[in-house]
């Protein structure tokens, strides 16, 4: 119990301290990020070596804690302080030359910021006057009568609140559907309306296709024979979470570039018939995305909406980011300097499951 209550202690104040950290970056010491981020890492590694101290002393110890710590202070901090200099060198000097030229901003269901609701035409058109991005990544799904919506969700709730499943639902029924978020309204399209709003404005789009269980994989052919020519002639994307969809796209249009959306990356890579990948940001790691480069495939990291998860990304070389607040990463890696690609991003980029 003692160990448990110590333990707590300790993930206590590590968080206390990185959040203290996060928020003076944020707000106050601009260029010093880099800097305070070493010294905010040096703490939570004193307070880690302490606690394994303290679990050590109360199984097999008879000392006082205080006092083994005393003894061993002067010679932790000065290790420390070489360890973050050293750090520090090789951040800023072996890090940022891995950062892609072709860096994509790549609008998540078309949104920038809180612009709009997201999947819906205004949206899009909206974030196309603001951020003007790479690629803007919308989700569709499969109606009864064989069409194509756009929204994310499975399940609809009617005028009387009651909910219903969209693949139980024709296009027409679907089709001027009002919906609401964070203050915004709009009307649900089909996505043939959607693509031609699009492909009007000259923008790009990442299709996902969603499924469910009540899906028949057949979905893939009937979307490429409607609208592969047309994304291919705009230079659009396809990717899913399912890659059975892809693999059956592929089948029916080999043209079309298709991705392959990871949850979780923790395993090995997977093969087959994938032009690239879309990686959940929590995994991402340096060794996944080289694989992938050596594999002629790009990397898009997902959903990340700060600018350390943006420098993250950047850092260990992936090739865009899908993202709800592209004008505001945009603006910063406009600006960025070597001083911001901080410590976090460094231990980030080497703390992950692979």
């Amino acid at each position: 119990m003692r160990i448990l209550l110590l333990e707590t202690e300790f993930i206590f104040w590590s968080a206390f301290l990185f959040a203290i950290g996060y928020w003076l970056c944020e707000n106050l010491l601009g260029n010093a990020q880099f800097l305070w981020e070493i010294l905010i890492l040096m703490l939570k590694w004193i307070l880690l070596i302490m606690y394994q101290m303290a679990c050590f002393q109360l199984y097999f110890g008879n000392r006082s804690f205080d006092s083994r710590v005393s003894e061993i202070s002067g010679p932790v901090a000065i290790c420390f302080l070489i360890a973050a200099v050293v750090q520090l060198i090789f951040v800023k000097n072996s890090l940022v030359p891995n950062l892609q030229s072709d860096f994509k901003i790549v609008a998540h269901r078309g949104s920038d910021g809180n612009n709009g609701v997201p999947n819906t035409v205004p949206t899009l058109k909206d974030s196309k006057k603001k951020l003007s991005p790479d690629y803007s990544e919308l989700d569709v799904r499969q109606t009864v009568d064989g069409r194509f919506v756009v929204i994310h969700d499975a399940m609809l709730a009617n005028s009387s609140g009651k909910e219903r499943e969209v693949n139980n639902l024709s296009l027409g029924d679907l089709i001027g559907h009002k919906v609401k978020e964070s203050g915004h309204a709009a009307y649900l399209s089909g996505y043939s309306q959607y693509l031609e709003a699009a492909h009007q404005i000259k923008q790009s789009l990442i299709t996902e296709i969603k499924t469910d269980e009540h899906d028949n994989y057949d979905l893939a052919a009937e979307f490429c024979h409607l609208y592969a020519d047309s994304m291919i002639d705009h230079g659009d994307m396809v990717h899913s979470m399912d890659y059975r969809i892809i693999a059956n796209v592929k089948k029916s249009e080999k043209r079309l570039k298709c991705g392959y959306v990871l949850p979780f990356e923790i395993f090995s890579m997977p093969k087959g018939a994938i032009d690239f990948y879309s990686i959940e940001y929590l995994t991402m790691n340096r060794s996944f995305i080289k694989a992938a480069h050596d594999q002629k495939k790009k990397v898009y990291v997902w959903t990340v909406n700060n600018k350390l998860d943006c420098l993250r990304a950047c850092a260990i070389g992936a090739d865009g980011v899908i993202t709800d607040n592209g004008s505001k990463l945009k603006r910063f890696l406009k600006t960025a300097t070597k001083d911001d690609f901080s410590l976090g991003c460094f231990i980030n980029s080497y703390a992950t499951l692979k």
